[in-house]
């Protein structure tokens, strides 16, 4: 190997080995890198390490000057596939493994008909080849390793014939440290591996003190006085709660800052990306400023800005301000109720977050520069959740009626609109309700502008916005152009797949498969709405909600007619005294969350995995019961991604929405005819009929009854990590925009 200080570059590619929730060899080397690009991924097979070689080439260009590339090879029997509809390989790891864990009947038939440890064999032969002639022809400073332990292939453990035997020594011959690190790890005794308290195991994987010893013992070129230090102080801070929480921590403190390949993976780049020019009226030393942010709040955003070195990626007004209320924020402590209680607008976009990273070639720019580039351009308002303060046209007798939104753009920007050159791009991706009342003010607003309706589209989180917009308005009565885009639960899918944060791993997963877990159920609650009070009311006053672990974290205050309001609102019997009583335990945080509260706990996604994982099902509350939109957030998801049946109180045909994204549900194990009811008061009762039933069950019974649906849970799962990518709404909606700058 070259000597280290001639190398600017480095690339890692492997398995979890090589990338995983704490720091691997990959990272112990890369920490030194000025350009360090890690492309390991869990379960992986040697295809697809091959299939990342040749795509980091094509992207980043091997230079036999500036880089080093080592490839940490994985298991012989794990197999990926392409899905349909998709650029990103999906990982099942040992087909064998996987087959006997999961007897997924799709692929129990590929094993008995046409999988082979022949098969195996000669796949990694040819992948090892294959990478080995790309970087010798390039001249390139490489390694060659393995990870996981191959040698059943070569002492007869294996069913190999003869000629694929020795294609299997070939690839050790082919290595340039003889051994596994399996092997190596067994020989020398490094067993050392973290401890999850969440599942109460270890994890398998080496420690990163293990990956220290096997750089010393193989290349002592590459470790530094300093690799000591930097192990010892991940050790004294390691989070052993969990693999998600230590995950994410290292995510955060070390891959975010180290790890380029994490948001610029050559897969990004085998489609074409739409390139959207994005520009910004004003631009200040640490942030572009909202589009239409209102001229006070601008000012002070500037003065701040002027004013300190601290980057970021929003408002002075988007922070909560601790002044002895948790209603309070800056806006509101600064000017009282005149500008509502969130500024109009937001920074950025949603078209530069999550799946659409994928997607989208943005370029961000000011208006000055970017004019300069491009004939059309879109201008995005990230709008604030209250979508009447964001409009002017509501809040009689406040500073807010009367100053339409469209008022704080620049006069360049107004008379683009204008004029067709400039498209405004409502962005409220995150919420998924509009009423028909707040469309009226947006009408009003735009009515006064000089704007063609064609010029203003306004895009949320929903699958039938278009639909619901022209029943409620005739075309000679529209405004706006109206778009749909799930955005909320295509990000969540994103979420879940690049990090590993709030979801189950198979292999916790599959470990409680002989233990009987403690609590029927999981019920979160953040913001108790009125559906989520008349459940938990209704399972209250049955005492069923001593079996499971729930929580009701927003602060509510009993009052003298609740009991009565919610008979009457839902047709319930409910008694006061079960109702008073149950206030004297909120706000309640789960039972395995015991620290988090409301201002705590993330609505993406979780600290933890242990209570999905001390549950046998789900109760999921939607935002929204009532109304014309079907839309669903990432609520749903947390259950999925968990491996947990659920019930659903959402949307009449919520249930049905989720079959046509590709999920399965559990009719059959549950009475799945309450997503048909119209009627909430009597879906929310249907539902609790069959919380009840289950809860009737012995824990026996329902733990047998939860593995009964394992294929289902797995498949959802699965399907969950990759719906993003197939997410046909949002790519019809950026094909739009593009059309529209054409």
């Amino acid at each position: 190997m070259s000597t280290f200080n001639n190398r600017k570059r480095f690339f890692a590619f492997g398995c979890s080995y090589t990338q995983y929730s704490y720091a691997t060899w990959a990272d112990l080397i890369g920490r030194r890198f000025e350009e360090y690009y890690n492309f390991g991924a869990a379960g992986c097979s040697n295809t697809h390490i091959m299939n990342k070689v040749i795509e980091a080439d094509n992207f980043y260009k091997f230079d036999a000057s500036t880089d080093l590339v080592i490839i940490m090879l994985t298991g012989f029997g794990r197999f990926t596939y392409l899905p349909k509809n998709s650029n990103n390989w999906i990982s099942k790891g040992d087909l064998y493994t996987y087959n006997h864990n999961t007897k997924d009947p799709i692929t129990t038939a590929f094993v008995d008909n046409m999988w082979s440890d022949d098969w195996a064999v000669y796949q990694s032969w040819i992948n090892v080849k294959t990478i080995k002639n790309i970087l010798d022809s390039k001249k390139i400073d490489y390694k060659i390793l393995m990870g996981i332990d191959n040698s059943g292939y070569i002492d007869g453990t294996a069913q190999v014939s003869d000629f694929m035997l020795d294609k299997a020594k070939e690839i050790y011959t082919l290595l340039d440290v003889k051994q596994s690190l399996d092997e190596w790890k067994k020989i020398n005794n490094h067993v050392d591996s973290p401890y999850w308290q969440d599942v109460s195991r270890p994890d398998g994987h080496p420690s990163t003190r293990v990956y220290m010893k096997y750089l010393q013992d193989h290349f002592p070129e590459l470790v530094d006085e300093n690799m000591e230090q930097f192990v010892a102080r991940w050790e004294e801070n390691f989070d052993y709660s969990s693999q998600n929480s230590m995950g994410q921590k290292f995510d955060r403190h070390f891959r975010s800052i180290h790890d380029r390949a994490l948001n610029n993976k050559p897969s990004n780049y085998l489609h074409s990306k739409v390139k959207l020019p994005l520009l910004y009226d004003c631009v200040l030393p640490n942030t572009a400023m909202p589009n239409a942010l209102q001229t006070e709040l601008s000012v002070i955003n500037y003065i701040h800005a002027m004013n300190t070195k601290t980057s970021r990626d929003h408002s002075l007004f988007e922070k909560q301000m601790r002044t002895g209320s948790d209603s309070e924020t800056t806006l509101t402590f600064i000017f009282d109720q005149s500008y509502g209680s969130w500024p109009n607008a937001a920074p950025g976009t949603h078209l530069t977050a999550g799946p659409c990273v994928d997607l989208i070639d943005a370029e961000e720019n000011s208006l000055y520069f970017g004019k300069r580039k491009y004939n059309k351009y879109i201008y995005p308002i990230k709008i604030s959740p209250h979508i009447d303060a964001f409009s002017g046209a509501a809040y009689d007798g406040t500073k807010l009626a009367g100053n339409f939104f469209w008022k704080y753009m620049s006069s360049e920007a107004l008379d683009d609109a204008r004029n067709g050159r400039a498209l405004i791009f409502l962005d409220y991706g995150q919420e998924n309700f509009i009423p028909k009342s707040s469309f009226e003010n947006l009408h009003i607003a735009l009515s006064y502008s000089e704007i063609p309706p064609e010029q203003v589209i306004i895009a949320f989180n929903t699958f039938n916005a278009e639909e619901v917009y022209d029943s409620w308005f005739p075309k000679n009565e529209q405004r706006l152009v109206v778009k749909s885009w799930p955005f909320v639960i295509s990000n969540t899918s994103y979420f879940y797949k690049e990090t590993r944060n709030g979801r189950t791993d198979p292999e916790q997963f599959y470990s409680t498969r002989d233990t009987l877990r403690p609590n029927y159920f999981l019920f979160k609650v953040r913001r108790a709405r009125d559906h989520r009070q008349a459940l938990i009311y209704l399972m209250n006053e049955s005492n069923l909600l001593d079996l499971g672990d729930w929580s009701w974290l927003s602060g509510h205050k009993y009052y003298d007619t609740i009991t009565a309001e919610y008979n009457d609102r839902y047709d319930l019997s409910l008694t006061e005294e079960k109702v008073k009583s149950l206030f004297t335990k909120l706000p309640k945080s789960l039972n395995d969350e015991p620290n988090d509260d409301y201002d705590t706990v993330s609505s993406w996604t979780d600290s933890q995995v242990k209570s999905y994982n001390n549950a046998y099902f789900y109760i999921c509350t939607e935002t929204y019961t009532e109304g014309p939109y079907k839309s669903v957030t990432e609520k749903i998801c947390k259950p999925i991604a968990n491996f947990l049946p659920f019930v659903f109180v959402s949307f009449p045909g919520a249930l049905k929405v989720l079959r046509e994204m590709g999920f399965k549900t559990f009719d059959g194990y549950i009475d799945e005819s309450y997503d048909l009811e119209q009627d909430t008061a009597k879906r929310i009762k249907m539902i609790y009929a069959e919380i009840e039933k289950l809860c009737k069950m012995s824990k026996k019974q329902l733990h047998d009854w939860y593995w009964s649906m394992e294929h289902i849970l797995v498949h959802n799962r699965d399907h969950l990590l990759e719906l993003y990518k197939q997410d046909q709404k949002t790519k019809d909606m950026i094909a739009y925009l593009k059309d529209r700058l054409e």
